[in-house]
């Protein structure tokens, strides 16, 4: 059974994460922002896709489908997305197994790194609060 019961409840908890990684640590995505970069997560089960933009400092996100042209663009199911977020999963174990797939220049994804640093604190936190876990 996927951890995520609707689209709406995986924006909320997501959303609820960058808010959070921004007001406890406003340099926390600082790699994104440097990178200046912009990845859209395109997420099956439930179906979702958001997009980080690294353009602007500090990072913006839109939840649901925008017209800003991701650099990288990263495929893969809302529970695997879940499990890179907890560090159960790896990025590159992912990609090995077919569970992820990216498009554009691989490389780039390593600007991600502060925000699955950031998440394996905060995002079991947030999850336990809007009763997911």
């Amino acid at each position: 059974m996927p951890i995520y019961h609707s689209t709406e409840q995986l924006y909320d908890c997501l959303q609820t994460l960058f808010t959070r990684i921004l007001s406890e640590s406003p340099d926390g995505l600082d790699s994104l922002s440097d990178s200046k970069l912009i990845f859209r997560f395109e997420c099956t089960v439930p179906q979702g896709e958001f997009t980080i933009n690294g353009r602007v400092k500090p990072v913006e996100t839109h939840f649901g489908p925008t017209s800003i042209k991701p650099v990288l663009d990263i495929v893969l199911p809302a529970d695997t997305l879940h499990g890179i977020m907890l560090g159960e999963l790896g990025i590159m174990k992912s990609l090995g197994s077919g569970k992820l797939k990216i498009k554009g220049p691989m490389l780039k994804a390593k600007a991600l790194s502060d925000l699955f640093s950031h998440s394996q604190t905060l995002y079991p936190q947030i999850l336990r609060e809007k009763g997911v876990l």
